[in-house]
C-alpha cells in the first residue's frame, strides 16, 4: 500500500507529461498532416460562394448607380464602365465549380496575363517614341501614370 501512495504523485506528473506531449505532437503535426493530405474542409467552397454572391450584389449596386448618374454621359463610356463590372463579377464566379487543374487557366486570368503583355509593350513603345524625340517627358511621363495605374488593377 505504501508503493501505491509513493507512486501516485509520480503518475500524476507522469501522466501529465504524457498529456502534454501527445498534444503538442498533434498540434504541431496535424495541420501539416491535413495539409500534406490535400483534405479540404467545405469553408472554402462556402466563403467563395459568399464571396461572389456578394460580389454579385456589389455589381448590381454599381450597375444601378451608373444607370442613375450617368445623365448625358456619352453610351461608350456608360458601356465600357458596365462591361467592366460584368466582367469583374464574372470572374469571381469562374472560381466556383471545378478545380483550376481541371479547367485549365480561366478566362479572366488569360485576360490579365494577355493585358498585362500589352502594358509591357505599350511601355516600351513610350519610351522609343521619347528616345526618338517624337513626344516629350511630360507626355511620357503621363501616359506611363496611366498605364501604371492600369497595372496595379489588373495586378490586385
Amino acid at each position: 500500500m505504501l508503493s501505491v501512495v509513493v507512486a501516485a504523485p509520480y503518475l500524476g506528473h507522469h501522466a501529465f507529461c504524457v498529456t502534454v506531449a501527445t498534444l503538442l505532437l498533434h498540434g504541431v503535426t496535424l495541420p501539416w498532416m491535413i495539409r500534406s493530405l490535400g483534405v479540404e474542409g467545405r469553408e472554402s467552397f462556402h466563403d467563395a460562394l459568399a464571396e461572389a454572391d456578394a460580389m454579385h450584389a456589389v455589381t448590381q449596386a454599381a450597375l444601378e448607380r451608373l444607370e442613375n448618374a450617368s445623365d448625358g454621359a456619352p453610351e461608350s463610356v456608360t458601356n465600357r464602365l458596365r462591361k467592366a463590372a460584368e466582367h469583374r463579377n464574372n470572374s469571381i464566379w469562374e472560381r466556383l465549380g471545378r478545380p483550376e487543374t481541371e479547367l485549365g487557366e480561366a478566362p479572366s486570368v488569360i485576360y490579365r496575363r494577355l493585358r498585362l503583355e500589352m502594358l509591357a509593350a505599350e511601355r516600351e513603345a513610350l519610351v522609343s517614341l521619347r528616345d526618338t524625340g517624337r513626344i516629350n517627358d511630360d507626355i511620357l511621363t503621363r501616359t506611363l501614370h496611366e498605364l501604371d495605374l492600369e497595372e496595379a488593377i489588373l495586378s490586385r
